[in-house]
Parts: C-alpha cells; sequence; structure tokens
C-alpha cells in the first residue's frame, strides 16, 4: 500500500466511526423539534382565535409546555406590539 492509500483508508475508517454519532444526534435533535411543535400545535388548539389577547396567551403556553417538556423555549411567537398574557413570566 502506498502512503496515499494508506492515508485515504485511515480516513475512510474514521467517517464510517463518525455516522452512528451523527445519526443519533440528529435523532436527538429531531425529537426535540417535534416536542416544541407539539407544545406549538397544543397552544394554537387551546387559543385558536387570532387576537392579540389569544396571541399572548398562545405564546405564555407555549413556552410553559416547552419548559416542561425540557426543550428549548421558541422566543418571539406571538407578533410584536400585542399584549402579554396575565402571570406570564417575563423573559
Amino acid at each position: 500500500m502506498t502512503a496515499c492509500t494508506l492515508r485515504l483508508a485511515i480516513a475512510l475508517s474514521g467517517l464510517l466511526l463518525l455516522a452512528p454519532a451523527a445519526f443519533a444526534v440528529n435523532q436527538t435533535v429531531e425529537q426535540k423539534w417535534a416536542l416544541m411543535d407539539r407544545c406549538t400545535k397544543m397552544a394554537l388548539q387551546k387559543y385558536p382565535d387570532n387576537t392579540p389577547d389569544n396571541y399572548a396567551k398562545r405564546d405564555a403556553f407555549a413556552r410553559q409546555c416547552q419548559r416542561q417538556s425540557r426543550v428549548p423555549v421558541r422566543q418571539n411567537l406571538a407578533p410584536p406590539g400585542t399584549a402579554q398574557a396575565p402571570g406570564a413570566p417575563t423573559e
């Protein structure tokens, strides 16, 4: 084997070792996004009207659900200038 062929073989074997780890990370990220989307869907079902008050309540509900699900909390779901839901924590 030449030095170039040996380097190529080592590089390819390294990639084969990294593929399962990358797949596992990708699955974890997709699961978190699915939980975040589920929280948003529940918030839309609970507060379906497109009013400033419902935007704020929907935002607060989705954030609380995401916190309880232990996933990253999406920011600024409600359009700018909408009222904040009563009792909602400030970020």
